[in-house]
């Protein structure tokens, strides 16, 4: 498959087999796989600020850093301005302790910490496994439509009391669709003159252009799937389904409703229909039957994937524009049209909501389940060394309730100060930068023939794994490719109007070139953690590597490389650490990660990923780095269609020849090791039968021959010898004699007679 030159394309992808579809999934990031096993130092449990160890360091290291593409770090003030302090541009101590921790949490094999439990939304038509047979049937829809209201009393999180929020009910009712013709001729005949529900918008956007008119109407409704007839032999629907044939606002035409919008995800023009275009929206009527509760995980979940707060870090959950529209008449006790799944396992409550026929169901798992799932000993609360290093605040629960175990970090950072003069760009940059979506699940989840960029195949259709399948992994900390050269910016799209939005546009000024310096301070670090430091900085001495700082790193900004330039270090026996010292506390640490792996640390997945996103790529190598376009062609849901998957990042280099090295070193370690190990076990030997009396010592010398079956031999020895060791010896064999038979004290008399001298 090429990896370089212009991007790949084939024809037979897309619908139909008439449109040309991508040859691979491309980003600008790509993923350093987890680790199985955390490694946890078996000394965490011991750190301490105030009692440190025999080997620890204290001290601080000056660190350059030297900006390689142009770089650009938020102002506090301007967001267009790079960060300053009195005036002169500055980078801020924690970007750098951020950027720092995440290679050594990747390095050191640590835990994922950085993981929301957010529940991702999906409303995949290309996938009739993953999403069609939940919703669709042969005859019709297997989503039914209610009335979603506030109920009675408070609803409950699990495990953790009440949210304070009240409870949710949905009212099923019969539903039927409306078609745009019928719909225009509805808002002409109320007395609107230009409405046209074909565009691309949400409901609350159809809501707001039909104004304050009446949607109540009285339609001719053809019923399709009648009230308790089952779909496919699937759940039993609840309310009829049909399509209304002629619709009035004049009471006394037909079957009383209301008109109920839903969002218009792509355009439909009856002119030139497009097949699979939305061309109706709803009429809900018919008699309210027995409201159905709404569990508090289903309305988490609703709210999870009807928010705003995108698919990254955030914590928050805030409304979209279509549900805080909707929210806002739930709170004021009106009653909001929705469409929903009845619970077949669980009578008289629903196991998914959504606000159009065809609507976004939730995965049963998110990232932090997938990771808890592969991740062995995730939940264990013994720190891992990332956590030693820059402290930690862990929430956790046991059979006493929630509790909180927090440790402070013993490596602290100071803001980098420029070092001379900095360039500032003379343009600003204006471009989009999108987050990617954790949802993307060709991307987010390895794929079960990985490191294949295409899938398997069932039937016809391609079999992803995804959040919803039992043993889905998540690939692993994402990371941002370094590029020689920045890409170019973005622009913005446009609107349906014409219109360029510039709401989505980011604008800054980067610094073009410059060198900062940075103070890291270090509190009783031991040899390893100083070391996991230390090769964290510069990636163990790897030449050619950088880290990505900042904002923008999708597009090349922010690639830095850091060398420790001046330090102050002492153990704790007053000894001074120089620059020329600091590749043993590295080697310490790579030692003990191959201790912890086996020897295959440096070779490993984790280690080799990382390095090969640090080494930056250039010219026809980068043109991969891109994120695929949803206009003109949404190449999103082309590359699904196709069955592809994020290929692996591309590595330099002889992965046999990084193996045999590190095999090579592993061996001369343990080596040295067990070498270490019988000189020390000489030396407590010695040590131990130096302690003993000399009749002890006899003793043990007649329990060693006795296992050579020449302990008699021995004893007669010492009868014949004498001299002064003759008196333990004799006490000796005594003991060990014991009280033997007559037959042996007849056949060994002159042994026997000598053991009862003295």
């Amino acid at each position: 498959m090429p990896r370089g030159g212009r991007p790949q394309w084939r024809s037979g992808g897309g619908r139909g087999g008439s449109r040309r579809g991508p040859d691979q999934v491309r980003a600008p990031y790509n993923f350093v796989p987890l680790a199985k096993e955390v490694v946890r130092p078996e000394w965490g449990h011991q750190v301490s600020q105030d009692v440190p160890f025999r080997d620890a360091r204290c001290g601080w290291l000056d660190v350059d850093i030297d900006l390689k593409t142009p770089t650009f770090i938020r102002g506090t003030h301007d967001p267009e301005q790079f960060f300053e302090v009195d005036g002169q541009p500055a980078i801020p101590g924690t970007s750098l302790r951020g950027m720092l921790r995440t290679v050594v949490e990747i390095a050191s094999f640590s835990r994922m910490g950085q993981v929301n439990d957010h529940r991702f939304g999906y409303r995949d038509l290309r996938n009739r496994k993953l999403y069609l047979s939940k919703l669709q049937g042969p005859g019709g829809p297997l989503s039914c439509a209610g009335w979603l209201e506030l109920g009675e009393g408070f609803d409950e999180k699990e495990e953790e009391g009440e949210d304070g929020e009240r409870r949710w009910k949905i009212t099923p009712c019969s539903f039927a669709k409306l078609g745009y013709e019928l719909l225009q001729d509805l808002a002409r005949d109320v007395g609107i003159s230009r409405f046209d529900p074909g565009w691309k918008q949400s409901a609350a956007e159809k809501y707001k252009a039909w104004g304050d008119h009446s949607l109540e109407a009285w339609a001719r409704v053809d019923a399709i799937i009648p009230h308790g007839r089952s779909v496919e032999r699937g759940p039993v629907r609840v309310g009829d389904y049909g399509r209304v044939s002629s619709v009035d606002s004049k009471p006394g035409y037909g079957t009383p409703g209301t008109v109920v919008f839903t969002g218009q995800p792509t355009p439909y023009d009856r002119r030139s229909p497009r097949p699979g275009r939305k061309r109706h929206d709803f009429f809900f009527h018919g008699p309210e039957l027995e409201p159905l509760r709404v569990p508090y995980r289903v309305r988490r979940n609703f709210c999870f994937i009807h928010s705003a707060t995108g698919e990254q870090h955030r914590n928050e959950i805030a409304p979209n524009e279509e549900w805080k529209y909707f929210e806002s008449r739930l709170k004021e006790g009106g009653r909001v049209p929705v469409f929903f799944l009845p619970d077949e396992k669980e009578p008289g409550q629903v196991k998914a909501v959504g606000l159009a026929m065809m609507f976004r169901l939730a995965y049963e798992k998110g990232p932090l389940d997938l990771v808890k799932d592969w991740q062995d000993n995730y939940e264990v609360l013994a720190p891992d060394l990332a956590e030693l290093l820059f402290g930690r605040v862990r929430n956790y629960r046991d059979e006493n309730g929630a509790k909180t175990d927090a440790q402070r970090g013993r490596v602290s950072i100071e803001t980098a100060a420029a070092e001379g003069s900095v360039q500032v760009s003379e343009q600003v940059v204006e471009t989009v930068l999108g987050a990617p979506k954790a949802s993307y699940y060709p991307s987010y989840i390895r794929q079960e023939n990985y490191p294949s960029a295409h899938v398997p195949r069932d039937g016809r259709q391609p079999d992803y794994r995804t959040y919803e399948d039992e043993g889905a992994r998540v690939r692993g900390w994402k990371r941002y490719p370094q590029r020689l050269e920045v890409g170019k910016p973005i622009p913005a799209p446009r609107r349906k109007d014409g219109t360029v939005n510039k709401k989505v546009l980011t604008h800054f000024r980067p610094l073009s070139a410059g060198r900062f310096r940075a103070r890291i301070h270090v509190h009783g670090l031991r040899q390893v953690e100083f070391g996991a430091l230390l090769w964290a900085i510069d990636f163990g001495g790897e030449p050619g590597c950088r880290h990505g700082l900042g904002l923008a790193k999708s597009l090349g900004y922010g690639g830095v490389t850091l060398s420790v330039s001046e330090c102050v270090l002492e153990d704790m026996e007053g000894k001074a650490l120089a620059l020329g010292d600091l590749a043993t506390e590295v080697q310490a640490f790579e030692s003990f990660m191959r201790g912890c792996l086996g020897g295959s640390w440096k070779s490993s997945d984790q280690i080799r990923d990382l390095v090969a996103m640090a080494k930056p790529l250039g010219g026809e190598e980068a043109v991969d780095l891109r994120s695929m376009t949803l206009e003109p062609n949404n190449e999103f849901q082309d590359a699904k269609g196709e069955g592809l998957a994020l290929p692996p990042p591309r590595r330099q280099g002889d992965d046999r020849g990084v193996a045999e090295a590190e095999q090579k070193a592993w061996s001369s370690e343990q080596a040295e090791r067990e070498a270490e190990q019988q000189v020390a076990e000489r030396a407590a030997e010695e040590r131990r039968r130096a302690s003993l009396s000399a009749e002890d010592r006899c003793f043990e010398e007649l329990q060693a021959a006795e296992k050579e079956s020449r302990h008699l031999q021995l004893m007669n020895e010492w009868r014949e010898a004498g001299g002064e060791e003759e008196a333990p010896r004799r006490l000796a064999a005594r003991r060990f004699i014991g009280k033997p038979s007559a037959k042996w004290k007849k056949k060994n008399a002159a042994l026997y007679e000598w053991t009862r001298l003295g």
